[in-house]
Formats: C-alpha cells, sequence, structure tokens
C-alpha cells in the first residue's frame, strides 16, 4: 500500500475529522491509444461501510481525474456492482456487463496480454485477494461466472463514454 501512495496518478481520501476511513488510488494509463482513469485499490473501514462511501469515493475518482474511458480489475462482487453504477449515473458504456466493445478488448489486452475474449484474467492475482469474497448475485454473478478465486483470477470492467 505505501509503495502504491507513491506511485498512484491520484490518491482520495476519505476522513471523518481527521481520521483516514477510506482510500482509492487511480492511475491515468493510456491503452490501445485512449486515455484511462484506472482503478486501482479502493476500500472503506468495515464500521464506516453501508453508507453509501464507497460510491461517492468511485464518482470523486472519477471526476477527480476525468477520461473517457475508466477500467479496473476485480475479484470482488461488490466493486463489480458499484462500477456497474458508476458507469451507469455517469454514462459510461459497460464492458463485458453491456456487451463487450472491440476497443475494450483492445485495452484489456494491452493491458494484461492473457486476457480472454470474456475480459478475464486467469491467475493474475496468484490467490484470492480477501479472506471471504462475498458472494455475487444477479448479474453480477453472471460477469463474474468465469473466475476461479483460489487460483487469482480476476475480472476486467471497462466503462467507455461512446458518442
Amino acid at each position: 500500500t505505501e509503495q502504491r501512495f507513491a506511485e498512484a496518478t491520484l490518491l482520495f481520501l476519505v476522513t471523518k475529522d481527521t481520521t483516514v476511513i477510506g482510500y482509492a488510488f487511480n492511475d491515468l494509463l493510456t491503452l490501445a491509444g485512449k486515455q484511462v482513469n484506472y482503478f486501482g485499490s479502493g476500500f472503506i473501514i468495515p464500521e464506516a461501510q453501508g453508507r453509501g462511501l464507497y460510491h461517492e469515493l468511485n464518482r470523486q475518482r472519477v471526476l477527480g481525474l476525468p477520461a473517457n474511458v475508466i477500467m479496473t480489475r476485480t475479484q470482488n462482487p461488490v466493486v463489480v456492482s458499484g462500477f456497474g453504477k458508476i458507469c451507469d449515473e455517469l454514462g459510461y458504456h459497460l464492458s463485458p456487463l453491456k456487451g463487450i466493445t472491440d476497443t475494450a478488448l483492445a485495452m484489456a489486452r494491452e493491458y494484461y496480454p492473457a486476457c480472454s475474449d470474456a475480459l478475464t484474467c486467469n491467475q493474475v492475482y496468484g490467490r484470492e485477494l480477501m479472506n471471504r469474497t462475498p458472494s455475487a448475485q444477479g448479474v453480477v454473478a453472471q460477469v463474474l461466472r468465469n473466475l476461479n478465486l483460489q487460483r487469482g483470477d480476476a475480472q476486467i470492467l471497462i466503462g467507455e463514454k461512446l458518442f
């Protein structure tokens, strides 16, 4: 985490009074000729979860580093759901949920060359990142259906402003 503080293009902190209760790292990348706002790690402490802070943090991540493409890689259904809400709210087409565009696949493969046609990355993490990854439900379960968490697979999500 300390190394990411130094390397990130932008660091977001969520505070209550003078205490940091959450954070996020974003990077500005160029993939397949497009400027991409890449959502790295994001976290809200358990005691502060369930109050809409993660959603507001994600909104600020988009607004704080403007780009026509937002992207993340995850195993976590909460991240898929939150990223999907931000895409819907701010007018981004979400691959793979709304269909995978050719540009999304090109960006994903430039980021992770072994990315599948479904935007999955096998063994990218080498392990399950969370002790107890929440269960996926509904459309989120469909997005994550190809992942083997124990193996460390992840799903790439790409939101594009389509004009």
